[in-house]
């Protein structure tokens, strides 16, 4: 698909723990979503840019198991 590089949950945690509930994180290079998913395990609102449209579907689907609130998701 294009990223080769693994990006663990233990980076974005380190950072996310320390925000707020009502906080907002932006991922401008979303991935694989793992960014997304921490920050929602944390109960934090995010926010995800991705431009390959395979990593966008494989992304959406992660998110979506990963939680059980409705996703806002835009296609543009």
């Amino acid at each position: 698909m294009g990223y080769t590089a693994p990006y663990p949950s233990k980076i974005p945690s380190m950072i996310i723990e320390y925000l707020n509930k009502n906080d907002t994180v932006l991922d401008p290079f979303l991935g694989s979503g793992t960014t997304c998913v921490v920050a929602n395990s944390f109960g934090v609102n995010s926010i995800g840019i991705e431009l390959n449209e395979n990593y966008y579907t494989l992304c959406k689907n992660i998110i979506k198991e990963s939680t059980n609130e409705q996703l806002n998701l835009f296609n543009f």
